[in-house]
């Protein structure tokens, strides 16, 4: 995934392909991850196959293509905001193309937040 997207952003000439083709790999408003707080992994989940973290003891899975279960007491849901993802990504680009040096070369923010317990789209498991 990591290929094709770089593919998608660095060799497209036209802004329109470049959206598209971010838009082709991020298609939920919300991309789901969770945050071991016992092995501090950050496992993005995917539809069909649970996922779990390097030391095992927290797990999650999409059951269709909003919701998702999530398992262990060291579990942290978080998401990210697609669409601050993909504006980022896209200015990422604009500034990748200008010379800048390490001192001044910074980041680009994007939204990403820790998912509460009573969020609709989730469910944790303890």
């Amino acid at each position: 995934m990591k290929i094709y997207l770089k593919y998608c952003l660095f060799t497209s000439k036209k802004k329109e392909l470049e959206e598209r083709c971010i838009k082709q790999i991020i298609p939920a408003d919300t991309m789901k991850l969770f945050l071991c707080k016992k092995c501090t992994d950050i496992v993005r989940i995917i539809p069909n196959k649970k996922r779990s973290c390097q030391c095992g003891s927290s797990s999650g899975i999409y059951t269709d293509n909003l919701n998702a279960v999530y398992n262990g007491e060291n579990c942290v849901p978080i998401g990210i905001a697609n669409s601050s993802l993909i504006k980022a990504l896209q200015m990422a680009q604009i500034e990748n193309k200008h010379q800048k040096t390490p001192a001044t070369c910074q980041g680009i923010d994007f939204k990403a937040f820790v998912m509460l317990d009573c969020t609709n789209s989730i469910k944790i498991e303890k």
